[in-house]
């Protein structure tokens, strides 16, 4: 049996901070690591009530590091 496949999912509000946000697409911090090029799932707001929207990573690097380990920040674009 073949493993599925889950997006990841950067919860604005939890996850992931919102830096700016544009027509094509959002550019945002989070501790995860992301894949340029790799499907991810935008949650706006926490819990059951958020949005969801699929986006491509077009850029993801390392912000800065500090005690908590390494803060990535780049570009989703909306699919």
């Amino acid at each position: 049996m073949a493993a599925s496949l889950i997006n990841p999912r950067l919860t604005l509000g939890g996850n992931a901070r919102l830096v700016h946000y544009r027509i094509n697409g959002i550019c945002v911090e989070s501790a995860l690591r992301l894949r340029p090029g790799h499907a991810v799932e935008i949650q706006f707001g926490e819990g059951e009530n958020g949005r969801v929207r699929c986006a491509s990573v077009a850029t993801w690097t390392v912000a800065h590091l500090g005690s908590d380990g390494p803060t990535y920040a780049g570009m989703c674009e909306w699919v």
